[in-house]
Protein backbone atom coordinates (compact mmCIF):
# COMPACT_ATOMS: atom_id res chain seq x y z
CA UNK A 1 0.00 0.00 0.00
CA UNK A 2 0.89 3.69 -0.45
CA UNK A 3 1.75 6.35 2.07
CA UNK A 4 -1.96 5.92 3.83
CA UNK A 5 -1.67 1.93 4.26
CA UNK A 6 -3.84 0.39 1.49
CA UNK A 7 -2.09 -3.35 2.60
CA UNK A 8 -3.62 -2.69 6.19
CA UNK A 9 -6.69 -2.07 5.27
CA UNK A 10 -6.55 -5.69 3.49
CA UNK A 11 -5.07 -7.49 6.51
CA UNK A 12 -7.80 -6.11 8.73
CA UNK A 13 -10.83 -6.85 6.89
CA UNK A 14 -9.72 -9.91 6.78
CA UNK A 15 -8.48 -10.44 10.65
CA UNK A 16 -12.27 -9.16 11.14
CA UNK A 17 -13.89 -11.38 8.97
CA UNK A 18 -12.03 -14.48 10.18
CA UNK A 19 -12.54 -13.23 13.65
CA UNK A 20 -15.92 -12.76 12.86
CA UNK A 21 -15.92 -16.18 11.27
CA UNK A 22 -14.47 -17.37 14.39
CA UNK A 23 -17.39 -16.30 16.77
CA UNK A 24 -20.19 -17.66 14.57
CA UNK A 25 -18.21 -21.35 14.62
CA UNK A 26 -17.89 -21.19 18.45
CA UNK A 27 -21.71 -20.17 19.50
CA UNK A 28 -22.87 -21.60 16.42
CA UNK A 29 -26.01 -22.91 18.27
CA UNK A 30 -26.65 -19.46 20.18
CA UNK A 31 -26.37 -17.67 16.86
CA UNK A 32 -28.50 -20.08 14.29
CA UNK A 33 -31.61 -18.86 15.55
CA UNK A 34 -30.21 -15.47 13.51
CA UNK A 35 -30.03 -16.20 10.50
CA UNK A 36 -26.73 -14.85 9.27
CA UNK A 37 -23.76 -15.37 7.62
CA UNK A 38 -20.21 -13.29 7.26
CA UNK A 39 -19.09 -12.49 3.66
CA UNK A 40 -15.80 -11.03 2.92
CA UNK A 41 -15.66 -8.35 0.13
CA UNK A 42 -12.54 -6.45 -1.50
CA UNK A 43 -13.66 -2.95 -3.00
CA UNK A 44 -11.89 -2.24 -6.21
CA UNK A 45 -11.25 1.51 -6.81
CA UNK A 46 -11.87 2.43 -3.28
CA UNK A 47 -10.26 5.79 -3.69
CA UNK A 48 -11.56 7.05 -6.98
CA UNK A 49 -14.41 5.60 -8.81
CA UNK A 50 -16.36 4.97 -6.22
CA UNK A 51 -15.96 0.71 -5.71
CA UNK A 52 -18.55 0.22 -2.94
CA UNK A 53 -20.58 2.29 -5.28
CA UNK A 54 -20.17 0.02 -8.42
CA UNK A 55 -20.52 -3.58 -6.05
CA UNK A 56 -24.12 -2.07 -4.89
CA UNK A 57 -25.31 -1.37 -8.36
CA UNK A 58 -23.92 -5.20 -9.30
CA UNK A 59 -25.88 -6.64 -6.58
CA UNK A 60 -23.29 -7.76 -4.40
CA UNK A 61 -24.29 -6.14 -1.36
CA UNK A 62 -27.84 -7.40 -1.81
CA UNK A 63 -29.26 -8.95 1.52
CA UNK A 64 -26.24 -7.43 3.48
CA UNK A 65 -27.62 -5.93 6.71
CA UNK A 66 -24.48 -4.69 8.44
CA UNK A 67 -20.91 -3.38 6.60
CA UNK A 68 -17.65 -3.11 8.16
CA UNK A 69 -15.37 -0.67 6.72
CA UNK A 70 -11.82 0.23 8.07
CA UNK A 71 -9.14 2.68 7.40
CA UNK A 72 -6.01 3.35 9.11
CA UNK A 73 -5.27 6.51 10.19
CA UNK A 74 -3.66 9.19 12.80
CA UNK A 75 -6.53 8.76 15.30
CA UNK A 76 -8.40 6.04 16.84
CA UNK A 77 -12.10 6.63 16.06
CA UNK A 78 -15.49 5.20 15.21
CA UNK A 79 -16.53 7.54 13.26
CA UNK A 80 -14.65 10.08 11.42
CA UNK A 81 -15.77 12.99 8.92
CA UNK A 82 -14.54 13.11 5.63
CA UNK A 83 -14.93 16.03 3.26
CA UNK A 84 -15.44 13.64 0.44
CA UNK A 85 -13.08 12.91 -2.72
CA UNK A 86 -14.47 13.70 -5.97
CA UNK A 87 -12.99 14.40 -9.36
CA UNK A 88 -14.29 17.76 -10.95
CA UNK A 89 -13.14 20.23 -13.66
CA UNK A 90 -13.43 23.86 -12.94
CA UNK A 91 -13.19 26.77 -15.43
CA UNK A 92 -12.87 30.54 -14.02
CA UNK A 93 -13.28 33.26 -16.84
CA UNK A 94 -11.87 36.90 -15.74
CA UNK A 95 -12.26 39.96 -17.44
CA UNK A 96 -9.12 42.35 -18.39
CA UNK A 97 -8.75 45.87 -17.71
CA UNK A 98 -6.18 48.12 -17.78
CA UNK A 99 -4.76 47.81 -14.27
CA UNK A 100 -4.13 51.42 -13.56
CA UNK A 101 -6.47 53.37 -15.86
CA UNK A 102 -9.49 51.26 -14.85
CA UNK A 103 -8.31 48.31 -12.37
CA UNK A 104 -12.20 48.09 -11.47
CA UNK A 105 -14.02 47.04 -14.40
CA UNK A 106 -11.89 43.82 -14.67
CA UNK A 107 -11.99 40.73 -13.04
CA UNK A 108 -9.53 38.69 -11.88
CA UNK A 109 -9.98 35.01 -12.34
CA UNK A 110 -6.77 34.18 -10.38
CA UNK A 111 -9.40 35.54 -6.84
CA UNK A 112 -11.64 32.72 -7.51
CA UNK A 113 -9.27 30.53 -8.03
CA UNK A 114 -7.58 31.39 -4.81
CA UNK A 115 -11.13 31.71 -2.59
CA UNK A 116 -12.23 27.80 -4.18
CA UNK A 117 -8.69 26.59 -3.13
CA UNK A 118 -8.51 28.37 0.71
CA UNK A 119 -12.39 27.31 1.35
CA UNK A 120 -11.69 23.54 0.65
CA UNK A 121 -8.25 23.84 2.58
CA UNK A 122 -9.90 25.30 6.07
CA UNK A 123 -12.22 22.03 5.76
CA UNK A 124 -9.84 20.16 6.70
Amino acid sequence: GHACGHNLIAISGIGAFLLSKLILEKFNDELKKLNFEVILFGSPAEESKGGKIQLIEAGALKGVDFSLMVHPGNVDSVFTPFIARQSFYVEYFGKPAHAAASPWNGVNALDALVLGYQGVSVLR
